[in-house]
């Protein structure tokens, strides 16, 4: 079980805007999704499902 320690969710939140980034950086060098998705196993070690759910996520703080 993990522990939600402050320094685990400051962690997580870290990786979180890096996927973000990554994922926006791409796109706008026009990669395609299947390639991200690739890169993000890759270099968060993610699951091919949870780098899909990243790839479909709504990252736009305007809805907030």
């Amino acid at each position: 079980m993990i522990r939600m320690t402050p320094e685990y969710i400051e962690k997580a939140s870290k990786q979180t805007a890096m996927i973000q980034a990554t994922i926006e950086s791409l796109r706008e060098f026009n990669v395609s999704d299947d390639k991200i998705k690739e890169h993000l196993i890759a270099k968060f070690h993610l699951t091919p499902i949870y780098a899909q759910n990243c790839l479909d996520a709504d990252w736009d703080d305007d809805d907030l």
